[in-house]
């Protein structure tokens, strides 16, 4: 996944935040697994984008009156 800006979250709806968020948690638990079996991540800047991709979409759905 590329890396999204505000303003493309901000235009999303709240069936597509959902379905965005769900889309990029599992890569999350990909990239997690990745790490717990080599020790080390293969991209440590997806990681961290990731993360944060994550944490910009819990605050929009929250934002829009969503309970997450």
């Amino acid at each position: 996944m590329a890396v999204k800006k505000m303003k493309e979250f901000r235009a999303l709806g709240v069936n597509e935040l959902k379905e965005l968020l769900t889309k990029v948690e599992s890569e999350l638990f990909a990239e997690k697994s990745a790490i717990a079996s080599t020790k080390r991540p293969n991209n440590a800047g997806k990681y961290k984008d990731l993360r944060k991709a994550v944490a910009r979409i819990k605050t929009f759905l929250s934002q829009k009156g969503v309970k997450v």
